[in-house]
């Protein structure tokens, strides 16, 4: 019979506590060596067989801006391409663009595989040795390795951009100097990979704003409990020391920004504020190019003709808007949770029929991890079933503290804000880039929200339903990895 006294321990060993003593890590550490052989193979077979030529998304413009910074000592210069990942890429560089361009999707798998093994360290360390393995695992695999074999600054971003975002959730629950410094830094520097992130600023202000009124005990009691940070947390040390995230955020950009000023007369400058107002790229904002490089080439428009939101509004009408951004919004999460299009392949781990007319083997794979978004509901759902378990046990308030509510308030703005943006620009740039954007934040918050419940309740139950989940997560992932490794063969259309 099993001793239901060390069934216990052990869950809480492998679950619900952080990983301590060196006995302990020298396995995990055991276990982590696993992921990098096999990173690195199925990176060198998606390096072979994809993603061969320079010249399609905007990989030959980074190559070109990569030489022209050459004599950068910061990431300045910038066309409608951020300048941190072609800056970066100065350090592989070669003469012959063919090499440079493989030597720098190498240098994008070790960014992200770095990255991945750091995550490993991190989860195990702060939450759970199993849950740690999990969000490595998947974060390597369904995002890093998906796109590290790629020209471009999306390792770069999803790891500053998910540094940031877990900063600015800690700096809600603590005011540590080294939060706000910290997702400053990362904001800028996923600023200079991609523009796109500095809508997180208005999340923060927002989710801020929601941890006053809770605090204030301006929210409906069924809402949120009064309970409150302690002396952990104050108002006026969170607005002093976000003002100082906020000013390392604006250090970090300040030579980019001026740069753009100089050259395109806006500091802010980004050819996407121009083009998110087309509704088609080859016929309206590829030709937009030139014509609003500088301000007296975007002064030279008839008046009502400069696209921004108010002449596209006038132009086209709120119900063109709303249809445009209905159906961009739907394709963006059909992407981000089935990236194949389908239930059933993502489900059961089934390969793709490979196109033969262009060479490919009868079956091959177009996605890492075709349920990478399954994984994000499943972990949601887990959080979930906890949450009202919880609810119905103790009772209202659904919140204990007000930093809890605002940190999901934060989480879930976040992912409402972002996926309506790209939601909206699909029309102009299609592609699981910018979701992906969001993936790894999503897995720490479900996985965290999940851990935080279950180890502090004083039942079994949720605890065995946050274990379950988290097993099941990572043995479909080890399974997706295994079936790679056998049959290593990927679609040339690999996107």
């Amino acid at each position: 019979m099993s001793n239901p006294v060390a069934s216990a321990a052990g869950l809480e060993t492998l679950f619900l506590r952080p990983l301590r003593g060196w006995r302990a890590w020298t396995f995990y550490l055991a276990a982590v060596s696993l992921f990098v052989p096999a990173y690195f193979y199925l990176g060198n077979e998606l390096v072979r067989q994809t993603n061969l030529d320079m010249m399609a998304s905007d990989q030959a413009a980074n190559i070109w801006l990569a030489r022209e910074s050459t004599s950068d000592f910061f990431p300045l210069r910038s066309s409608y391409i951020q300048p941190l990942w072609p800056w970066v890429s100065t350090f592989v560089m070669d003469a012959d663009d063919q090499t440079y361009f493989v030597r720098g999707k190498w240098l994008n798998l070790a960014l992200g595989c770095s990255v991945s093994v750091l995550i490993f360290i991190l989860g195990a360390a702060c939450v759970a040795p199993v849950p740690g393995y999990m969000m490595g695992w998947v974060a390597g695999f369904a995002v890093f390795l998906q796109r590290g074999h790629f020209f471009h600054p999306e390792p770069l971003l999803y790891a500053f951009y998910a540094g940031a975002v877990a900063l600015m959730v800690l700096s809600l629950r603590a005011n540590r100097w080294w939060y706000y410094l910290g997702w400053g830094a990362c904001l800028g520097v996923a600023c200079l990979a991609k523009a796109s992130v500095t809508p997180l600023l208005a999340v923060y202000a927002g989710a801020t704003l929601v941890l006053l009124l809770a605090r204030r005990g301006w929210l409906p009691a069924w809402l949120v409990g009064g309970e409150a940070h302690g002396k952990q947390w104050t108002l006026g040390r969170h607005i002093v020391r976000s003002l100082a995230g906020v000013a390392v955020f604006a250090a970090v950009i300040a030579p980019n920004a001026a740069f753009k000023l100089r050259v395109h007369d806006d500091a802010f400058f980004s050819p996407t504020k121009y083009w998110m107002w087309c509704d088609d790229w080859d016929t309206e904002a590829y030709p937009l190019h030139q014509r609003i490089w500088t301000a007296q080439a975007r002064a030279e428009f008839p008046p009502g003709e400069l696209p921004t939101m108010g002449n596209y509004l006038r132009k086209r009408g709120w119900g063109h808007a709303a249809a445009r951004l209905a159906d961009g919004t739907r394709l963006t999460i059909e992407s981000f949770l089935l990236p194949g299009r389908s239930l059933v392949p993502a489900a059961f781990v089934f390969s793709q029929k490979g196109n033969t007319d262009r060479g490919e083997p009868g079956r091959v794979w177009r996605f890492v991890m075709p349920a990478r978004g399954l994984y994000i509901a499943m972990l949601a759902l887990v959080a979930g079933l906890i949450f009202i378990g919880r609810c119905r046990r103790d009772g209202l308030p659904l919140y204990r503290t007000p930093c809890g509510l605002a940190s999901c308030a934060y989480v879930v703005a976040m992912a409402l804000l972002f996926t309506l943006a790209f939601g909206w620009y699909a029309v102009i740039g299609r592609g699981e880039r910018f979701g992906l954007m969001l993936y790894i934040p999503l897995l720490v918050a479900a996985t965290s929200a999940g851990w935080l419940m279950a180890r502090a309740s004083s039942r079994r139950l949720p605890r065995i339903v946050f274990a379950a989940g988290i097993c099941i997560v990572l043995a479909h992932a080890i399974i997706q990895i295994f079936r790679l490794l056998l049959l290593p063969q990927f679609s040339r259309n690999f996107w």
